[in-house]
């Protein structure tokens, strides 16, 4: 679909036209052109705008009983170790808005 959507600009038509030329419906072309535009905006590093938060994850679960544990209704928990810093601080209020 990527090369379809590269070869508008050097076809020299309008976007119905070239959807045509390509017998394409024009929704599956504005479609994928979205696609196209956001995986290059990620490929630049571009995503500030994502609502998507950035988490590390630990295989070991921490010991100490003085843990946060997160537990979401689908069963997903995270657990925060007792040397939560600011950043961790900051993460855990992002997941807690998340249930709202």
């Amino acid at each position: 679909m990527y090369p379809i959507i590269a070869g508008f600009s050097s076809s020299g038509l309008n976007h119905k036209d070239y959807c045509k030329s390509l017998d394409l419906k024009y929704g599956t072309y504005k479609y994928w052109s979205r696609k196209y535009k956001l995986e290059q905006l990620t490929d630049l590093g571009s995503r500030s705008n994502s609502n998507f938060i950035s988490l590390s994850v630990s295989p070991v679960l921490p010991e100490k009983k003085e843990a946060i544990e997160l537990r979401y209704p689908n069963g997903v928990s995270l657990y925060f170790g007792t040397n939560v810093d600011a950043q961790g601080l900051a993460t855990l209020k992002k997941l807690v808005l998340c249930l709202d």
